[in-house]
């Protein structure tokens, strides 16, 4: 019987396998199931302790921190691992010296759907930021696409819990969302973030991303990454298809009115390089597959779309600038949009305001945003605030902002941006290209 109500394609890919407790080796770290042997080394490591780092990595987790006192509900917890199938735990074993590091599991396993999650993830401090947590969870996803044939893995975290949402962007995992009050943790309200990858997304750019980051000859002899990951995936991916980007650079009112207004006022060394600097950085990004969007600040002769109760119409509609055609919304020739550059036009401070970025970046399947420009007191803290509330990846280079006062751009950058974005200088992030 057939109806003309629309369903999905027809899945003939028979059920995945369930995953059996065995090591999956790499070069630096070896997943093993775990054993009761474990157990005192994994305590040693972040059990028994008021550490605050070591302590810090059960605030997301269902269970501890454990105490000096509480060996036994350790051991006990250790015991009940060991027998688990779903989730299936993994201790994480540093080849070097044989000692755990941590903890990673399988779980929410439904071969029949074809899909499971990464989750339950512990890291120690040691282990944190380091190689062999991406290979840990690279070990997983392969072996969860290649050797048992999933087509779906999810990594779902608390919404508070920023370092796992920017390591799961940095993997190459996809925001798909927030489940609101999903879960009570340790008497705690949950919200959870909800992140996937597909078997497509890995075959076509994610897997060759990872592994061309882990490869030994993508670190020199001090052991610094000579090419970020997110750089090495978006390669990889744009080879594979040639109309995707998943990275835009957003170059935020570098126009001849505001810069007349920064860079003019306060002459220092930092201010004078602030356009050459720039230039190089934009330069650089252009190389790779990042789409560059210029966002510049105009309104219609008359000002028809500023209202008078808006603190720039005081300021602007006298003066008569930053109309369309006007010398103040020009950009500065040094950084000016090149021909496959997208320009877009913005009626208030966030580049969001007024302007179709928002429809620019979904359709161009965008999920990651670097922001620069001026001012960071204006444009740039207003764009950072509203594209994190829209659930963007964002990093910001912060000596590729300026304000008029070098104070409050310190403190925005310190304690407000860094709160909803990476905040890194513009080296650093061309290292990770």
């Amino acid at each position: 019987m057939t109806t003309n109500q629309p369903l999905g394609p027809e899945v003939l890919t028979p059920p995945a396998q369930s995953p059996t407790p065995h090591p999956l080796p790499g070069r630096t770290i070896t997943l093993h199931p775990i054993q009761e042997s474990h157990t005192e080394a994994l305590w040693n490591l972040v059990g028994g302790t008021t550490d605050p780092q070591k302590v810090s990595v059960w605030t997301y987790l269902p269970e501890g921190p454990y105490s000096d006192s509480t060996y036994t509900e350790f051991e006990a917890s250790i015991h009940q691992k060991t027998t688990s199938q779903d989730p299936l735990f993994y201790t994480i074993l540093d080849n070097r010296t044989q000692k755990p590091q941590g903890w990673i599991t399988l779980m929410s396993i439904v071969p029949e759907h074809l899909r499971l999650e990464i989750g339950n993830v512990l890291f120690a401090p040691e282990l944190q930021r380091t190689t062999g947590a991406t290979e840990a969870v690279y070990l997983l996803l392969r072996h969860a696409f290649e050797e048992l044939g999933y087509r779906r893995v999810e990594w779902k975290c608390n919404d508070l819990n920023e370092g796992s949402k920017r390591a799961a962007r940095r993997l190459g995992f996809v925001f798909e969302g927030v489940f609101r009050e999903h879960m009570v943790v340790k008497g705690r309200n949950r919200d959870t973030a909800w992140f996937s990858l597909l078997r497509a997304e890995w075959e076509q750019g994610v897997k060759e991303g990872l592994e061309g980051w882990l490869h030994p000859g993508n670190f020199d002899e001090t052991g610094k990454q000579r090419r970020g990951l997110e750089g090495m995936r978006e390669a990889s991916w744009g080879q594979h298809n040639t109309t995707a980007t998943a990275t835009a650079f957003l170059i935020l009112d570098v126009q001849q009115g505001v810069t007349g207004q920064i860079l003019d006022d306060d002459s220092t060394p930092e201010r004078e390089s602030y356009i050459d600097r720039l230039a190089s950085v934009v330069k650089a990004a252009r190389d790779k597959p990042i789409r560059i969007i210029h966002v510049k600040t105009a309104f219609r002769r008359g000002f028809p779309d500023l209202h008078l109760r808006n603190p720039s119409a005081q300021r602007v509609i006298p003066t008569g600038r930053y109309t369309e055609g006007h010398e103040s919304v020009e950009f500065h020739p040094t950084v000016a949009p090149h021909e496959n550059d997208i320009v877009t036009t913005k009626r208030r401070v966030s580049a969001f305001g007024g302007s179709d970025l928002e429809v620019v970046l979904r359709s161009s399947h965008i999920e990651n945003l670097v922001v620069v420009g001026l001012i960071t007191s204006g444009a740039v803290l207003s764009t950072v605030r509203q594209a994190a509330d829209l659930d963007y990846g964002l990093t910001v280079l912060e000596d590729l902002c300026l304000d008029r006062d070098q104070e409050v751009h310190d403190v925005l950058m310190k304690k407000v941006i860094a709160k909803q974005a990476d905040v890194v200088g513009s080296e650093e992030w061309l290292a990770r290209l």
